[in-house]
């Protein structure tokens, strides 16, 4: 084994045709190693030994979990969600990364994954769902990749698949809201939807705020009713908001649901839990029976959905009722500093996004410019 003056080197009792050049480094525990380069050509072997330099000092080359198994990687990247992210954002993504498991197989190495593999999964997913719910997946799989030190060899080939645009959000209207509260009295289930849509379209409380909401945070009995939001998506959302009458409608019927269903601390939720409705595999309180006033309810998206069909309301989302609360307070000229801290906004160009003019007002206010004599007279110039 000699060395040439630029620490590559071949080993003589080889092959003349399996001489590669190799070349010796300190690894990351501070031991020795050799690699191969697995080229005979001097040159090339100089730039991949610094190529492999460069990542090694940045920190870019994989580390032991390349060589992990599927299974082996998803599960230590849901114990490290489990204490980094909410726990409906890790129950998200353990959901998400079911799905890649059940594609790509449990015994999968991460090493031999290749960008051809991403986009066979893309054509395959989405033969069945949305091309948003592909691209929530997979990038699910780029942080599980990156703890890898993996996603270089697929940044500059992975592209998402393109997602049509949303629908336009529509505002709720005072007909369509009599519409969803006669419709809403068929079912119970239904007026738990229809109060949890009053409450946000009344106060612009997020859906998550809606179900964190407990006894103690909700004051409608004195002359100002108000409530205090405890848990939001972000701290602007940490506030406290005047109810106008219709939360305070809404609340007093949930509060009362809430205390017929055993809830009677400060602490309990104003939506309990039905553990009855758990019956996934995966959910370790699977079995348990009953409401349960100490855990608040998941969602209510198969009643809304159920009572938005009944209403004939296809177009209309749970959370365009934020958006029309949001442009509501528009309307009526209230301040944005006023607007951002009712509805729990940092910035400004995020709070624009939810206000939706209609047409009539802002037909109004260019007619208004022309009465003004603001405009180009046009009428002027025309000859009769």
């Amino acid at each position: 084994m000699s060395r040439n003056g630029i620490g590559l080197y071949q080993h003589k009792n080889k092959a003349p045709k399996k001489r590669f050049w190799c070349f010796r480094y300190r690894d990351a525990q501070g031991l020795w190693r050799e690699k191969s380069t697995g080229t005979l050509d001097k040159k090339q072997a100089w730039d991949q030994k610094q190529k492999f330099l460069d990542q090694l000092e940045a920190g870019a080359l994989p580390n032991e979990m390349s060589a992990w198994t599927l299974k082996a990687a998803i599960d230590d990247y849901n114990a490290y969600r489990k204490v980094t992210a909410s726990s409906k954002t890790a129950q998200c993504e353990r959901g998400y990364l079911r799905t890649v498991e059940r594609v790509w197989g449990e015994n999968r190495v991460l090493n031999s994954l290749q960008p051809l593999d991403l986009e066979r999964y893309q054509v395959t997913r989405r033969a069945s769902v949305a091309a948003r719910t592909v691209n929530i997946e997979l990038k699910t799989v780029r942080q599980l990749l990156k703890r890898a030190n993996l996603w270089h060899r697929f940044a500059g080939r992975y592209k998402e698949l393109k997602v049509p645009p949303r629908s336009p959000v529509k505002v709720l209207t005072p007909e369509q809201g009599k519409t969803l509260w006669i419709k809403a009295q068929e079912h119970p289930a239904w007026m738990v939807a229809f109060c949890c849509c009053a409450l946000a379209h009344c106060s612009g409380l997020r859906p998550i705020e809606i179900r964190h909401l407990r006894l103690g945070d909700v004051f409608v009995t004195g002359a100002e009713p108000y409530l205090t939001v405890r848990r939001s998506k972000t701290e602007a959302g940490l506030r406290t908001i005047p109810l106008n009458s219709g939360a305070t409608w809404a609340l007093t019927w949930l509060i009362e649901r809430a205390k017929s269903l055993g809830a009677s601390e400060l602490e309990h939720f104003i939506l309990p839990v039905n553990h009855s409705r758990r019956t996934r595999d995966y959910d370790p309180l699977k079995g348990r029976k009953g409401f349960d006033p100490t855990m608040p309810q998941g969602s209510w998206r198969g009643a809304w959905e159920a009572l938005r069909k009944a209403a004939g309301m296809e177009g209309y989302w749970f959370y365009h009722s934020r958006h029309t609360f949001i442009t509501k307070l528009c309307q009526t000229q209230t301040p944005p500093s006023v607007s951002m801290a009712l509805v729990g906004h940092r910035s400004q160009l995020v709070h624009t996004i939810y206000q939706h003019i209609e047409q009539d007002p802002q037909r109004q206010a260019v007619l208004a410019t022309e009465a003004k004599g603001l405009l180009f007279p046009v009428h002027d110039l025309v000859k009769p």
